[in-house]
């Protein structure tokens, strides 16, 4: 794609492009011109619209409006995306609602008021997702929200409690990069085992070939 492609439904070519998510051979991306702008995915030899500024928002009223960069993804030929006011995900050529305001945090404290896309694996989605009272990672799947780690969660190995946990999360493998709340600039990274939570490596840790030391961890 380039700027002599036409938009698929849309008046024109692209003019911009801000945001790509690749899996395999597909590829999903947000891009637009002066006049529309959505998401967009295909191949070397076709493209088709996601969601555009003329797609009726699922259970909502109207039509989506503008899209956020960096909070795209595409897995198993399923697109997720965020727009202000909630994350989506096209499954099976179905526009669905990940999460948005009208829904329930799962610890029964009232709907979410705001989230963040997180990861994906297939139509496994995740979030981060807040209110008032509880704030943490989520998991939708097949419909049905989990906590992965919320602000009642203990920190593996202390008496404390995650205060603000937001990341990255990888479904598939039950990893996670998550801000914790020790460490305000830094990721530390957990992993999921047979639902108990460890923490597999901290900024200062041994690398494993123990000549260095970590200094960050950044999603992929």
């Amino acid at each position: 794609m380039d700027t002599s492609t036409p938009i698929p439904a849309g008046s024109g070519n692209f003019s911009w492009f801000a945001d790509e998510s690749i899996d395999g051979t597909s590829v999903a991306f947000l891009g637009g011109n002066s006049t529309t702008e959505g998401i967009y995915t295909g191949d070397a030899s076709s493209l088709r619209v996601v969601a555009d500024q003329n797609t009726p928002i699922p259970g909502g009223a109207g039509t989506f409006g503008s899209f956020l960069e960096d909070f795209l993804g595409v897995s198993m030929g399923v697109v997720a995306f965020m727009v202000t006011g909630g994350v989506y995900a096209e499954i099976n050529g179905v526009l669905s609602i990940i999460v948005d305001d009208n829904t329930p945090a799962p610890d029964g404290s009232g709907n979410f008021t705001g989230s963040v896309f997180a990861g994906m694996s297939g139509s496994d989605v995740a979030f981060a997702g807040w209110n008032s009272v509880v704030n943490g990672l989520y998991l939708n799947s097949g419909g049905e929200i989990s906590a992965l780690i919320d602000s009642n969660t203990l920190i593996p190995g202390t008496t404390e409690t995650f205060r603000y946990p937001d990341g990255y999360v990888d479904p598939a493998t039950g990893t996670y990069l998550v801000y914790d709340g020790l460490s305000w600039d830094q990721l530390r990274l957990y992993s999921n085992i047979g639902g108990t939570l460890h923490l597999v490596a901290a900024p200062g840790d041994l690398t494993p070939d123990g000549i260095g030391r970590f200094t960050h961890f950044e999603d992929n």
